[in-house]
């Protein structure tokens, strides 16, 4: 099974592909875990505490009301009003496990389209969706990156911003096409992606603020191994 949050932002939580995850209740533990907005902060800066070994930190930081009013960070996570049906025990037999899976997505995000599917996919489709979601994130901001690069991008042209996006837009389907292609020629046919070091791409991205390229975790060189969450 996939981890909700990884369903919903593959770029973000990549890192979740190491886990192995097996029943819902592994699902569940898994999010508390590792997807768990914080619990301990100050009200005012919102400077997070480590509720165990900071809470007199804490304590002594609200009190003395030194810091400077932020707006409240957008944590990505569950909250602890959601813990509860997190550590509900599942009833339902093993045929409806997509049901519960299901059911703790509806939870978490109520307002989000369902995935197509609970489960990990093939590494070549995990790995074509999530060029399709790089894209879609920060296709635009490159488009607009490599025309601005050359002087080619005129503010003052009627429709700019329009057209902009509609080149995006007409891209996605060929930029799929030269990935999938280029995947099933290096692995000589076959629905494996190649193992190639990416840490040159991953670091222009980064000096230009943007995210870098995916690299799914069983495509990295050190190999596929898989963590017991």
């Amino acid at each position: 099974l996939a981890c909700i949050f990884y369903k919903h932002d593959k770029l973000r939580h990549l890192n979740c592909l190491k886990f192995s995850l097996k029943r819902v209740k592994d699902v569940k533990q898994h999010i508390w875990r590792k997807h768990r907005q914080p619990q301990l902060y100050c009200p005012t800066c919102y400077l997070v505490f480590d509720p165990v070994e900071e809470r007199p930190e804490h304590d002594s930081h609200v009190q003395t009301r030194s810091c400077s009013a932020q707006p409240r960070p957008a944590w990505d996570g569950v909250t602890e009003r959601q813990r509860s049906f997190l550590s509900q025990r599942e009833t339902a037999g093993p045929g409806d496990v997509e049901a519960q899976w299901f059911s703790v997505w509806d939870k978490i995000f109520p307002e989000k389209p369902r995935p197509r599917s609970p489960y990990v996919e093939s590494g070549f489709t995990e790995y074509v969706e999530m060029v399709r979601d790089y894209w879609t994130r920060s296709g635009p901001e490159i488009i607009s990156d490599v025309l601005s690069s050359r002087d080619l991008l005129n503010w003052g042209v009627p429709n700019e911003e329009r057209d902009l996006a509609t080149f995006h837009e007409q891209l996605l389907p060929e930029l799929i096409d030269v990935v999938v292609n280029a995947l099933l020629d290096r692995s000589g046919g076959g629905t494996t992606a190649p193992s190639a070091s990416n840490s040159d791409d991953h670091a222009t991205a980064s000096r230009e603020g943007r995210p870098a390229a995916p690299v799914p975790a069983s495509f990295s060189p050190q190999g596929s191994g898989v963590a017991h969450d």
